[in-house]
């Protein structure tokens, strides 16, 4: 289906979606067609109308993969790109962008630890279909490259060590835990709940994508062991990926 997308105003976010930064100059703000793909739930299909189906029954009925919400546009130039499936609701994608307003002087780097999402998140900020199935929800590092007054921007690299470009908000955030009563009502176990309650922890968490809860975080114990945990009531410190600590 084919339809009018009026991108951000800010090139910033087309840059985040790896577009190159000429390009995203000339359409912040612009309206444009996207062909949008819609969601496709597995299924079973006697007649399938693409070719990316696979035979999967000896009587000859089709099985089609998982596939989320799709944007996709070809610039001026007829190469084609896709967009972050959020943009397709404005409230999403108009948000402030990450501006530094630390005292620090001069340009400064840290390398932070971060899990990136799912291989479709990946796909829709442009990193290519064997970049993003090799790094999908694995652990990796990122440079983080800020200045006075700069707007903040998150680098990864590909096993070749080509650059990307991903969200800021795709960084690990330092979260303090609810209270012991708070986290017991929401199923953590007594002992978890005792060891963790108030402590200030660092979680992983990208708006938007797949892979996440939309209203939770996930905390690891002392055993690896992962707990939900709602948003609401955790208190955001920053990001980062530093060591947990008590508050």
């Amino acid at each position: 289906m084919k339809q009018q997308l009026t991108l951000p105003t800010s090139p910033q976010l087309l840059e985040e979606a790896n577009l190159p930064a000429d390009l995203a100059r000339s359409l912040a703000g612009q309206s444009v067609v996207v062909r949008v793909l819609a969601e496709d739930s597995y299924s079973f299909r006697e007649r399938p109308d693409r070719k990316d189906y696979l035979l999967a029954k000896g009587d000859g009925d089709y099985w089609n993969a998982y596939q989320p919400t799709r944007i996709l546009f070809k610039d001026a130039d007829g190469r084609p790109w896709c967009l972050p499936r959020s943009w397709l609701g404005a409230a999403h994608w108009e948000r402030q962008v990450d501006w530094n307003c630390s005292d620090i002087e001069g340009i400064a780097t840290l390398i932070e630890g971060v899990n990136l999402p799912s291989f479709w998140d990946l796909l829709e900020i442009n990193i290519p279909a064997p970049e993003a199935l090799e790094a999908a929800r694995r652990r990796t590092s990122v440079e983080v490259r800020f200045g006075p007054r700069k707007l903040i921007r998150v680098i990864w690299r590909d096993s070749e060590g080509r650059p990307w470009r991903i969200p800021p908000d795709w960084r690990r955030r330092r979260v303090k835990l609810p209270t012991y009563d708070q986290l017991v009502s929401q199923g953590i176990p007594d002992d978890v709940a005792k060891d963790f309650a108030e402590k200030v922890v660092s979680v992983n968490y990208h708006p938007g994508p797949l892979c996440c809860l939309p209203e939770q975080y996930r905390f690891r114990d002392q055993d690896g062991n992962r707990w939900p945990v709602c948003i609401r009531d955790c208190i955001a410190f920053g990001y980062g990926d530093a060591e947990e600590h008590l508050a």
